[in-house]
């Protein structure tokens, strides 16, 4: 019977494994929405196209379904998420809005929320078939799409200046809202906008 060895090196306090060594636990991810975006449109060859302002989650996939099923709804040429899909479609007296299916899970649809929010989205509403209906509505961040607003020194102080918070919002404050309204959590939460603005809304 051939002897098998055991590795120790998990059990000695000098040593760390390569994948864990050298890392500076506090120092920014760099899998931010923006890079993960840049890096898909680069693989998948797609151009840089800004989202509609309003988009819908729905987790069942039914509203995308039917939108497809239709020909009411065409795929968004600028939508690099992969392993989902962003439909665009009109709505009477809205306009276009985007819609994403069947995207399932909490840290899913957290991570779908985020790259919608950095590729232009302005208000996300999710919609189930239990009928809940619920949305984020976001104030002024800095993705790498409003970069070149953030850069602009009158647009800047405007929004500054317009914020209580009096600066401008960082993707990474929309998670906890989103991991809510995708959780458990938010099952008796229904017709609610989760204003994440530094407190523009209420003082316009």
């Amino acid at each position: 019977m051939a002897n098998i060895v055991i590795d120790k090196k998990a059990d000695r306090p000098d040593s760390v494994w390569p994948i864990v060594g050298r890392k500076d636990h506090d120092a920014p991810s760099v899998f931010r929405p923006e890079a993960l975006l840049r890096e898909a449109r680069r693989q998948r060859q797609l151009p840089a196209i800004a989202v509609p302002a309003i988009c819908m989650l729905d987790p069942d996939g039914d509203v995308a379904r039917h939108l497809k099923r239709n020909g009411a709804g065409r795929t968004h040429q600028g939508w690099a998420c992969y392993h989902t899909e962003l439909l665009a479609f009109y709505l009477d007296g809205i306009g276009e809005v985007g819609i994403v299916g069947c995207a399932v899970g909490a840290p899913f649809a957290v991570l779908v929320a985020e790259q919608l929010f950095a590729s232009g989205c302005r208000l996300l509403v999710s919609v189930t078939s239990a009928g809940q209906i619920n949305a984020i509505g976001p104030g002024y961040f800095i993705t790498e799409m409003t970069q070149v607003l953030a850069d602009n020194p009158k647009f800047d102080a405007w929004v500054k200046n317009r914020t209580p918070a009096r600066r401008w919002g960082k993707p990474e404050e929309l998670v906890g809202s989103a991991v809510f309204l995708s959780a458990a959590a938010s099952d008796f939460v229904n017709g609610q906008i989760i204003y994440i603005d530094g407190g523009m809304i209420s003082v316009l």
